[in-house]
């Protein structure tokens, strides 16, 4: 019964498809030589199988980037082997009632780079999949119902990110055929160079199609491909990448506000420069590392002014927490301060959703605004119950308060304003365990939690805080 339950809920899903911004359209067909506009004559497929287009479709909407030639070739081998559809669409249909689509579906949703690229809560996968398919967030209407579905476990994220890919239309139609166009050139220019895309993870590629969406100019967007291919022709690919679940505040005094509990995060660390890219791909940092008298650091780019890093390795430049910061200036002091405008979260760290699993443990270093304090603590009782000490004073939050607060909001904490947790357990290099937690005050649930700021007394004040508790 609870088969036919879970199956009739996904035919319900297919029929509310439009509903929520898509139609059971096939997403991986207007991917072909059609699409170059500025070419002088077709693309070729990266192989002759007929799977090979889907394949290349399932890894934007898996993996948000361009599939590598093993990947491809493994992937397109089992298709093959199979005998599986060859469309998304026919995937789709065939998920429910053909064993053998539902096995490698789901080898693409449950691998590694799938869980080190969608950590984090299932509104935050659905809103990492509109990106890396659409170039847009997730409107508020489709990420309720997606999310809805998947937190009561109607659907697996493997046959969410099907869905979503196949429910396309309209502008995210476009996108995603232009996001596939770029892909299939991307590939069909290094066959031809006769060069592979070594860089960790694919990231020249998945910065590639970062920067696609619905009103990319492909006769323009040219150059870049051919940028990227010469980039891996010089072997400067970067060395390294990790991938961050990023946390973003607003402050209206900021001229490019970002938006609150963005989820697509990547972070490239190489040595000693790079850049830090998160976001929709318009954020893109650079760095480099700088050699002090005190010893090495890393300095960001504008309009970043200030960072503070909670580092694994001991070199730090492998942060498992990154704190950015902006310059503001108070309009009635003319008084530039930092502000805490960028937190981004390593998605190795293990995210806690259960009160309990705090228990026992002290967080006594606090990041604000790139300062660091080590007078303010949280400590957990054996049943996770914390008490938390800060420059307003002593607070005691009782287990369930805790919990809610790890779950969204700890309602009226403050007169205006609720208080967030985001828990996170991580590994040091010397195999310690240790805990962090990202804190958010933010508006009233009363207030539209778009709005930047919030009026109380005649007095403006921005919408949210973000700060960081952590063990060092």
């Amino acid at each position: 019964m609870q088969r036919q339950l879970q199956w009739a809920s996904l035919s319900l899903i297919a029929a509310l498809l439009t509903a929520c911004g898509g139609s059971n359209v096939d997403s991986t067909a207007p991917r072909t030589a059609g699409m170059r506009m500025g070419a002088a004559g077709p693309t070729a497929p990266p192989t002759a199988s007929a799977h090979a287009a889907l394949v290349q479709a399932l890894y934007l909407a898996y993996y948000g980037r361009v599939p590598d030639s093993g990947g491809q070739a493994f992937w397109t081998s089992a298709f093959d082997t199979f005998n599986l559809p060859a469309t998304a669409s026919a995937l789709f249909t065939a998920y429910g009632s053909d064993a053998n689509v539902k096995m490698v579906l789901d080898g693409f949703g449950s691998s590694a780079e799938a869980s080190d690229l969608y950590a984090g809560t299932n509104a935050e996968f659905v809103n990492t999949v509109y990106i890396n398919l659409f170039g847009r967030y997730a409107d508020g209407g489709g990420q309720n119902f997606w999310v809805g579905v998947l937190d009561r476990q109607v659907i697996t994220r493997s046959f969410a990110a099907l869905a979503i890919l196949v429910g396309a239309q309209g502008d995210d139609l476009s996108a995603l055929s232009k996001k596939n166009e770029v892909a299939t050139r991307f590939l069909a220019a290094l066959t031809a160079a006769g060069l592979t895309d070594t860089s960790p993870k694919g990231v020249i590629g998945a910065d590639l199609l970062a920067q696609v969406n619905a009103t990319t100019d492909l006769v323009a967007f040219q150059a870049v491909i051919d940028a990227a291919v010469q980039s891996i022709a010089q072997d400067i690919a970067p060395t390294s990448l990790l991938r961050y679940t990023a946390f973003q505040n607003v402050y209206t005094e900021i001229s490019t506000p970002a938006r609150y509990w963005l989820s697509f995060g990547r972070g490239t660390i190489p040595i000693p420069s790079g850049k830090l890219v998160f976001g929709l791909g318009e954020r893109q940092i650079g760095f480099a590392k700088n050699f002090g008298s005190s010893g090495p650091s890393v300095l960001y780019d504008a309009p970043i002014v200030a960072s503070s890093t909670v580092a694994a390795q001991p070199d730090g430049t492998s942060p498992v927490m990154l704190m950015l910061c902006q310059a503001t200036t108070d309009a009635t002091t003319s008084v530039v301060s930092n502000k805490s405008t960028d937190l981004l979260v390593l998605n190795a760290a293990q995210m806690i959703s259960t009160a309990k699993e705090l228990a026992g443990q002290t967080l006594s270093t606090y990041r604000e605004d790139c300062g660091v304090v080590t007078t303010q603590n949280i400590v957990f009782d054996a049943e996770g119950a914390a008490t938390v000490t800060d420059a307003s004073g002593v607070k005691v939050y009782p287990a369930a308060s805790v919990q809610a607060a790890l779950n969204g909001v700890l309602a009226g904490s403050l007169t205006v304003r609720d208080l967030s947790w985001r828990a996170y357990r991580y590994t040091k290099a010397d195999g310690s365990a240790k805990y962090a937690i990202v804190s958010r005050t933010m508006a009233h649930a009363s207030v539209p939690p778009e709005m930047p700021t919030v009026t109380t007394a005649g007095a403006t004040t921005a919408a949210g805080a973000l700060s960081l508790w952590s063990q060092e």
